[in-house]
Order: structure tokens, then C-alpha cells, then sequence
């Protein structure tokens, strides 16, 4: 009986500890999101944040960034709310675009008409890019369709979202080898899911790959990586 309360005990100790984590890691994406509302001042509402779009936290830390860096071009893998966020950071500074890259035809529709309706289409644009089969160092690889990419200008910010691990194994490894050389010498590159094994795999290789890299995980809800790049 003795055992049975302690094993009981035990359980309710670390339910506890895991509803106070939950709780404390809900209130930090609601100061995030209060934040980002602030800073960025929408004219229409947001759409969702979390699950499968970008968390608050992440969204704050890309705003801070573009804020901060004034970036004239960004490039992302992946689009959404994301999109928004830096378009309407880019209003703010009164310079600079985005383009994002999406594979499935149906969310590139969706980011598109949330741009028109948020009125941010001189400044933000979806590229739908479906994923094709590329070689790196010989191995066969899938990423976006870059045939509509048009760079005029160095990318400045790199945010990569896509694609969706379930695409292959180490499925946002692409992004660095095909896009290096089109980084400006000190661009910012933001990779999401930093907790997952595949992502830590990625960065371990474009650190071996591209020694003019540094990388740091962001303790966020999802784990990011920032990986500045340095001129040679």
C-alpha cells in the first residue's frame, strides 16, 4: 500500500510539473502574439498561429530580426503567417519585399488571397513551386521548384519552414547547398523545428559544408536555429 501511494504520489508530482510547464509555455505565445499585434498593428485579423503554422514566439523573433536588420530581400521555404508578419515589418521600415516559396497549390492560394486582403502584395509575393527532384553531391534530393524564382539582389533573410519533414529525411538540408551563393555576406538564416533530430542533423552538415556559418537554438516553443553567415 505504502509503494502504491508513493508510485500515486510520484505521478501526481510530475502531472503537476508538466501542467505548470504547459501553462507557463501558453503564457510566453500570449505575450508573443500581444507583442507582435503591438508591433506590427494588422489591418485585418491574423490567421491562427501553432500546430502546423509558426508560434508566436518564432513570429516575434522573425519580426525582431527584420526590424532589426532592415533586410531588403527575404526568402522563405514555406508561407503562411509568417509571410505577414514580415511583410508588415517590411511596411513598417518602409523598404524592402518577401517571397515565399510553397509547394502544395492549395496553402500557395491561401497565403496569396490573406496578402491581398491584408493589402501587403506590393511587398510580399507566393511562389508556388512544387517540389522537384534536384542531385546534391550526387544523392537525389527534393525542394521548391526555383524555375519562377527571379533574384535581383542578394537574400538578406532566409527563413525555411518547408518542407514538411514527412517529405524525406532531412528534408530542409536542400536549402543552404542550392541557395548559399545567393546570400548576401551577412544574411540571417532562420530554420524552425530546431528540437527535432533532423534539424540538428541539418545544421551539424551545413556547418561542416559552409565553414563561414555560426548557428545558435533559440529556446522557443518548437526550438530554432539562427545561423548568421560571415563574408570570407
Amino acid at each position: 500500500m505504502k509503494r502504491a501511494n508513493e508510485k500515486n504520489l510520484n505521478e501526481l508530482q510530475r502531472t503537476r510539473e508538466e501542467l505548470k510547464q504547459t501553462l507557463k509555455n501558453d503564457f510566453r505565445q500570449v505575450e508573443a502574439l500581444m507583442s507582435l499585434f503591438f508591433t506590427t498593428k494588422p489591418d485585418v485579423p491574423l490567421p491562427n498561429t501553432r500546430e502546423w503554422a509558426a508560434s508566436p514566439d518564432l513570429l516575434k523573433k522573425i519580426a525582431e530580426i527584420v526590424l532589426t536588420k532592415k533586410p531588403e530581400l527575404v526568402l522563405e521555404a514555406s508561407s503562411g503567417i509568417s509571410t505577414l508578419i514580415i511583410a508588415y515589418c517590411l511596411k513598417q521600415l518602409g523598404c524592402g519585399r518577401v517571397v515565399s516559396l510553397e509547394h502544395d497549390l492549395k496553402y500557395a492560394m491561401i497565403s496569396q488571397d490573406l496578402i491581398l486582403l491584408h493589402g501587403l502584395e506590393k511587398i510580399a509575393t507566393v511562389i508556388y513551386a512544387p517540389l522537384e527532384e534536384v542531385a546534391i553531391r550526387e544523392k537525389q534530393w527534393l525542394w521548391y521548384s526555383m524555375n519562377k524564382l527571379k533574384l535581383d539582389r542578394p537574400i538578406d533573410l532566409f527563413v525555411i519552414d518547408g518542407p514538411p519533414s514527412l517529405t524525406q529525411k532531412l528534408a530542409r538540408y536542400p536549402a543552404l547547398p542550392l541557395l548559399f551563393n545567393d546570400l548576401s555576406d551577412n544574411a540571417t538564416i532562420i530554420l524552425d523545428d530546431g528540437y527535432r533530430e533532423d534539424e540538428n542533423e541539418i545544421v551539424e552538415l551545413w556547418q561542416q559544408e559552409f565553414k563561414q556559418i555560426t548557428s545558435e537554438l533559440l529556446d522557443l516553443e518548437k526550438g530554432a536555429f539562427i545561423i548568421s553567415k560571415h563574408a570570407a
